[in-house]
């Protein structure tokens, strides 16, 4: 093992490495991973690379060629262009 644990990483791991969960869109991770990895790392810095627009969540930073690089998809432009928000976009820690 290299480095210490995450400040706050409860310790005692996980009780399962099986996730059960419905399917969900292409390439949408079952909700219960974010849950799990929230559980183990409390008030974490959060990095999902690959990201696509259905997998934003909230205090998570996601990264993906569907999410940046390329720029943000037409209905996200026009919101932003009317001085409004991307549908489902969330900002801040307002509800933290």
């Amino acid at each position: 093992k290299k480095g210490a644990d995450p400040p706050n990483m409860k310790q005692g791991g996980v009780g399962s490495d099986i996730i059960l969960s419905e399917r969900k869109g292409q390439s949408q991770k079952p909700t219960e991973i974010y849950e799990l990895i929230e559980e183990l790392v409390p008030d974490g810095k959060y990095l999902e690379i690959f990201a696509r627009k259905n997998n934003l969540r909230d205090y998570w930073v996601s990264v993906g060629n569907e999410v940046t690089g390329t720029g943000p998809p037409d209905e996200d432009r026009e919101a932003v262009e009317a001085n409004m928000a991307p549908a489902g976009a969330v900002y801040g820690a307002g509800n933290r």
